[in-house]
């Protein structure tokens, strides 16, 4: 920690002595940025490399095993493990993954504490920056079995596929030659032992698939990491990443699959079956791997689309176990491979202790307010300290709903409101949350009985509804904040946002902050934005109705599609359009930007149901009603602490584990417990010698193993996490009260009147009064605003037509790049990807013709 804060200050000092030449300081940040960066990608790749040509069996050519032999041992050359193989296995592929996430953290806080600065771009640099992008943004395959799929991961799926099948065909082909030419001093005659060739050749590639599975299992964990350092310095978000690990999940499977089948058929083949139940004391565990191979089996099948999305609980708790399978994978190949595939997989239980820390905190001062549309706003106290920006999410768990289901919700609010409180929104429409709008309406007249209540039920009744404790959202717990790590929104100046349903939520939390950063007179922001809303009722789009936007952003001709007309950096346009798919003669024509629907909605449908601290005096009198707990700043977000404990828990994972060697393997060699002679078992060593190897029980040693990476990460990571509480100096009591808290708490005694009609009107009127005593020279500043509801335009019982808007589009923004996000179904999802690669690929100049990015922010498990 001194060593970064030592390297930090001298790079901010030598930053701040070059004002005078601002062009020789970012040159001089940016090389190393770009340094920092460099060194991360040739670990990987030295990593990947290493996998490739060193992880693998007996090869063609004793020469080139020679080679591999001889590196690993000069890597291995140490006295402080009891086997040397482990050594090397850690050092070259468990070392790296933990050496790149402490680099990355660097660029991560080199980013944040020197962030770039825009400068003007030759046109070279900026034809290589848009290829770049196009490399992450450009959807190449769309309607495929594995969904929208951009360059990137064409070139990643690519590579993985061509590696596994070289390291196969490299190991494969070298072991037939041998097995059929039978050679007498490689490998014993099939006559000698009595099995045929074609067994041998099962065998062979049984191992060999065997030997496949770490490079996969290597990366599967990693994109479930959901504060992975790697991640976030690549900006995937683990929303995004999360499909990766389903890809990776069924390659490995696929391979952990044929690796136990061949082996089994072999086995069975030979009339030795029982071969798959042996335990040994050293070596292969058979036993071990079947175990592992059933629970992938059971987690694999629970995974698949069908089952997941019909039996989520289901899939969620046969998920858990990862840890019988982790487990028994390293207990069925020994601690010392082990060492192959455990980096990630390291990192992951760093980030999985870090989340039990948070998640164990509760978080009190809720409140709810349920929207005209029928969607439930929560507002959860944040710390001064907490930073999420617009794109974050939340995983939350109410105990008075659920106590072992965990949701993600998309923020709603922007980062730079300047309110002490961070919003999601949650549409009941689901078990979960239909539950949680029952326990908001306690009364019997009030509450919802199923999932088919419909929303007409529940406004009719919502004035004789009485507010009892709403121990539902008493209290909650979090994890989070996660999301992309920048606002990548922000690089373009064109914004189409196309959500559907429910995905409308994390674009509010967008306009929110493009409104704010406008009005905070922000350089090089988005100037137009056309928001396109998907929802099968008009009821849905009161939502719309909560964003307040000025009248001095917009410009003067928002409907002209001339380029350029009307528009002014300093001024921005927002577009809605809302199409409502359910065909209805009921509903008003509201092209005419009528309001009667609105001031039916927004009369009393905004129920508050609980203020902040407001319930805490009625059902629990005895405790003070002015203290609450908020979401404090999380260790992830701060980059040289989370190095810091990444650090901790290597160290004390090696030490402890070394320790165990030294003391407790190392002298089975010598002596058993009655202080005679132990027997050892020879391994032929890499360079032709031999090693002599413990007869030391492997299930013992692996079970040493785990201990020591228990003690690494919770004792070592831990005593990390507890200097950093301390230092923060966050009091686990309660906020001092201040005069939000004040103005709470007289809010909360109209809510508690037996008029509820008087309550809402008396709440309202305190929260105008308060205000006015804020503003300062309100008539001087005051700005017309109208709601994003006001300005949307309405197309009843349609769909959008994607190839007329996408043309527009092109036409208005000819020449520029246009960011194209997407939140909503699968089925949206792909359309606009459709749009987007025809529209992109149907230029007659690519690099002068507009250019849509595809972005997709919908989250799915």
């Amino acid at each position: 920690m001194a060593g970064c804060s030592s390297f930090y200050s001298l790079l901010r000092r030598f930053y701040s002595s070059c004002t005078t030449c601002s062009y020789t300081s970012d040159v001089v940040v940016g090389s190393v940025k770009a340094l920092v960066w460099g060194l991360c990608w040739a670990l990987f790749v030295w990593w990947v490399v290493l996998f490739v040509w060193l992880d693998l069996p007996a090869s063609a050519t004793s020469s080139s095993v020679d080679q591999q032999n001889s590196f690993q041992l000069k890597v291995a050359h140490s006295s402080f493990f009891a086997d040397e193989n482990a050594t090397a296995s850690y050092v070259l592929y468990t070392a790296p993954f933990v050496v790149l996430a402490i680099l990355a953290l660097l660029y991560l806080e080199l980013n944040k504490r020197f962030p770039a600065k825009s400068r003007t771009c030759s046109k070279a640099q900026r034809r290589w920056t848009r290829i770049y992008r196009c490399l992450w943004t450009q959807p190449l395959v769309v309607r495929g079995p594995m969904g929208v799929l951009t360059g990137i991961e064409i070139l990643g799926i690519a590579g993985m596929l061509l590696a596994l099948s070289w390291m196969f065909v490299r190991s494969a082909v070298p072991q037939f030659y041998l097995i059929d030419a039978a050679a007498a001093d490689k490998l014993m005659s099939p006559a000698d032992i009595g099995v045929k060739k074609w067994q041998l050749k099962l065998l062979a590639s049984s191992a060999i698939l065997g030997r496949l599975i770490p490079f996969p299992m290597a990366l599967l964990f990693l994109p479930v990491t959901r504060g992975s350092p790697i991640l976030r310095m690549v900006d995937v978000p683990f929303e995004q990443a999360v499909k990766y690990h389903r890809w990776l999940g069924h390659l490995t499977m696929l391979l952990v699959s044929a690796h136990g089948i061949t082996y089994a058929i072999f086995a069975g083949s030979i009339n030795s079956v029982y071969l798959l139940g042996e335990w040994k004391d050293n070596g292969i565990s058979n036993l071990a791997g079947v175990i592992a191979m059933l629970a992938g089996t059971v987690m694999w099948v629970t995974s698949v689309p069908l089952m997941r999305k019909r039996f989520f609980n289901v899939f969620y708790s046969m998920h858990h176990l990862y840890l019988v399978y982790f487990a028994f994978s390293v207990w069925h190949v020994g601690w010392s491979q082990a060492g192959e595939f455990l980096g990630a997989i390291f990192l992951f239980f760093v980030d999985r202790f870090l989340r039990f820390v948070q998640s164990r905190r509760p978080v009190t001062g809720v409140s709810a307010r349920l929207l005209p549309s029928g969607v439930i706003e929560l507002s959860i106290p944040t710390h001064a300290g907490f930073r999420h920006n617009a794109l974050s999410f939340m995983f939350l768990n109410i105990p008075g709903v659920s106590r072992i289901e965990w949701h993600p919700f998309s923020t709603t609010s922007s980062p730079l409101d300047g309110s002490s409180q961070m919003s999601v929104c949650i549409k009941p429409i689901g078990d979960w949350s239909l539950s949680l709008l029952t326990k908001l309406f306690s009364s019997s007249s009030a509450a919802p009985k199923s999932a088919q209540t419909s929303r007409t039920q529940i406004s009719s009744s919502e004035k004789s509804a009485t507010m009892s404790c709403p121990f539902a959202i008493g209290h909650l717990f979090a994890e989070g904040p996660y999301g992309h790590e920048s606002n990548y929104f922000l690089r373009y100046r064109y914004l189409l946002l196309i959500g559907g349903g429910v995905g409308i939520t994390p674009f509010l939390a967008i306009l929110r902050d493009l409104l704010k950063r406008h009005e905070l007179r922000q350089a090089g922001l988005p100037i137009d934005v056309q928001l396109i809303w998907c929802v099968r009722r008009r009821s849905e789009l009161e939502v719309l109705s909560e964003i307040r936007c000025p009248s001095k952003l917009q410009p003067v001709l928002p409907g002209d599609y001339g380029a350029g007309i009307g528009i002014r950096d300093t001024q921005l346009s927002i577009t809605v359009k809302g199409f409502i798919t359910e065909r209805s003669k009921e509903q008003p024509d509201r092209s005419n930007n009528s309001s009667t629907e609105a001031a039916v909605c927004q009369s009393d449908n905004t129920i508050l149901i609980e203020s902040p601290l407001a319930i805490k005096s009625e059902c629990h009198a005895s405790k003070s009603s002015h203290n609450k707990l908020s979401l404090s700043p999380v260790i992830p977000s701060k980059n040289p602490w989370m190095a810091a404990v990444i650090f901790a828990s290597a160290t004390g994972f090696v030490l402890i584990s070394g320790l165990f060697h030294l003391y407790v393997v190392a002298p089975s060699v010598c002596c058993g417990s009655d202080g005679s002679s132990r027997s050892s078992s020879s391994i032929s060593s890499k360079n032709g010698g031999s090693l002599t190897k413990p007869n030391f029980p492997t299930a013992l040693e692996v079970f040493l193993l785990f201990v020591s990476m228990f003690v690494g990460i919770v004792i070592c990571g831990g005593g990390v996490i507890l200097a950093w509480s301390k230092k923060q100096g966050y009091k686990q009591n309660a906020l001092p009260c201040t005069a939000a808290s004040a103005l709470t708490m007289q809010m909360s005694k109209p809510a508690a009147t037996n008029n509820r009609e008087a309550a809402i009107a008396a709440t309202r009127m305190n929260i105008q009064e308060t205000a006015a005593l804020d503003l300062v020279d309100v008539e001087a500043n005051a700005v017309c605003e109208e709601s994003l509801l006001d300005q949307c335009t309405i197309a009843q019982g349609t769909r959008p037509d994607f190839s007329e808007i996408f043309n527009g589009a092109a036409v208005k923004y000819q020449g520029d790049d246009v960011g194209v996000l997407v939140s909503g179904p699968e089925g949206l999802k792909a359309s606009v990807a459709a749009e987007c690669r025809r529209q992109n690929f149907t230029k007659p100049s690519w690099s002068n013709s507009t250019h849509f990015h595809f972005h997709s922010i919908s989250f799915n498990l």
